[in-house]
């Protein structure tokens, strides 16, 4: 019996990363693979009927609630999935009449897939506590007789707080929180993402989650204090030069998960987009306001080799034919939603193809050693009373053209409006310094958009926008 309910359960979670991965799986092989792990489920339970006997006896302490809640919350979160999937159906289910439909099943779909992976995720948490024991015990990992193991729990003890930072990245590129709160109803995916990418990202959002729940369960169990006194105990009684590495790894490790994957992902991945499909909105009514976007960006600026693509930076995509700049995408975003007209700041003086070579042509701009002229010719604004201005943050302001743009076109009686994309410093101080460069009034309600998360950017472009519309009413 415990054989089966070991294999059943690793086959559930096999099928759960891949019923989660639908752009690689397709519709049907979803749905197949869907009903496959509901039925799983259902022998799941089938295996633990001892546990739903037991309910109605012994005492409940902090941890058996806590347990109760969470099965409680995932038994609901998997019917509403299956319900929901049944009612869309088109392949599996497609002989049931229309008349099972369910309103807004495409909504509680999305919000319940989120969901259920992070509570079976706390689940396996919360019952690997044996297994997790049983592999510690049987290599002594933290025997207080075995000896020289002092390097590996270094080892361990990083990997484990590598693995949980690198879930808490992932969790915030693959927008969990927006899909369960609703405030993103549209499953955005990547078609042409390395599948070792999303496994790897989904298999540390796991992780993060089952040792969230494997040290609350702990916690519950043995105590707040006990536990602090025991880290106190280990720490006096190990060598210092342990812990001084430990802190050490522990320290590059997180530092990397937060950085350092962030940087390869975005320079060595290309990125690719269906720019029609993440432009694509309703018209938002702006409140009579007359408005212009000018964007900057590296694409027109740039002399770019023949053979470039996406990998040369962070700030660049392909549609398929063409190059697509960060701040280009998401001017066409800003203008399909509010109507406005768009124009491309463009330099006489075009950067260095590499990344690099950019960054150092930016930084000899700022310092005066190398001059700026715009070439194109700025469209009457004087109709004008509303300027959105997107740009990516060039050393932790506004990149210089985008100064030049603001110097030599007067702005007065304007409001100005600023969406920013940047690599992981936010707005830096290109805001506050932007009124030093034009009359217009600065508007403190800017956007930053990290660059990772452009293409996915609508959801936030248009709240954005609809902010701005109600403030103009």
């Amino acid at each position: 019996m415990k054989r089966i309910k070991t294999v059943v359960n690793i086959l559930m979670t096999l099928l759960l990363m891949v019923v989660m991965a639908y752009h690689y799986t397709g519709p049907m092989w979803h749905e197949i693979t869907g009903t496959a792990m509901f039925v799983l489920f259902i022998v799941h339970n089938a295996l633990n009927y001892r546990w739903y006997k037991s309910l109605a006896k012994g005492r409940y302490n902090a941890a058996r609630v806590f347990m109760l809640v969470t099965n409680c919350l995932l038994i609901a979160d998997i019917l509403l999935l299956m319900l929901s999937g049944i009612s869309m159906s088109f392949y599996v289910f497609k002989f049931l009449p229309d008349s099972v439909s369910i309103p807004s099943a495409r909504s509680i779909h999305l919000i319940a897939s989120y969901a259920g992976f992070l509570l079976i995720s706390f689940h396996i948490g919360l019952h690997i506590r044996g297994v997790f024991g049983k592999i510690c015990n049987k290599i002594k990992l933290f025997s207080e007789k075995q000896k020289g193991l002092g390097f590996i729990r270094v080892l361990f003890v990083l990997s484990v707080a590598a693995a949980c930072f690198y879930g808490v990245y992932a969790l915030k590129e693959r927008n969990f929180w927006g899909y369960i709160s609703g405030s993103s109803m549209f499953a955005f995916f990547d078609y042409e993402e390395l599948p070792l990418w999303f496994f790897l990202d989904y298999a540390a959002i796991m992780f993060l989650f089952v040792m969230s729940a494997f040290l609350l369960q702990k916690l519950f169990a043995i105590g707040l204090k006990t536990i602090a006194g025991n880290a106190v105990r280990n720490i006096t009684e190990h060598k210092m030069r342990y812990s001084v590495i430990s802190g050490i790894l522990v320290l590059v490790a997180v530092l990397f998960a937060i950085f350092g994957v962030s940087y390869i992902r975005r320079h060595f991945q290309p990125v690719n987009v269906d720019r029609a499909e993440a432009t694509r909105t309703e018209r938002i009514d702006m409140k009579g306001k007359k408005g212009i976007i000018v964007y900057f960006t590296r694409v027109g600026n740039t002399a770019f080799a023949d053979d470039v693509d996406a990998v040369s930076s962070a700030s660049l995509m392909t549609d398929g034919a063409n190059l697509v700049g960060n701040s280009e995408l998401l001017s066409e975003m800003l203008a399909n939603a509010t109507g406005y007209p768009v124009y491309a700041i463009k330099t006489k003086d075009k950067y260095s193809s590499s990344y690099s070579g950019t960054v150092s042509e930016a930084g000899q701009e700022f310092r005066g050693e190398r001059s700026v002229e715009l070439e194109n010719d700025v469209p009457e604004l004087l109709e004008y009373d509303t300027v959105i201005l997107v740009y990516p943050l060039w050393w932790w302001t506004l990149p210089m053209p985008v100064q030049k743009f603001l110097t030599e076109n007067k702005l007065e009686g304007k409001t100005l409006y600023s969406l920013v994309t940047h690599g992981g410093s936010g707005f830096g101080s290109a805001i506050q310094n932007t009124a030093k460069f034009t009359a217009a009034k600065v508007s403190p309600d800017a956007l930053a958009v990290y660059d990772d998360e452009v293409t996915a950017a609508l959801p936030k472009v248009k709240s954005w926008l609809e902010k701005i519309a109600a403030d103009n009413g």
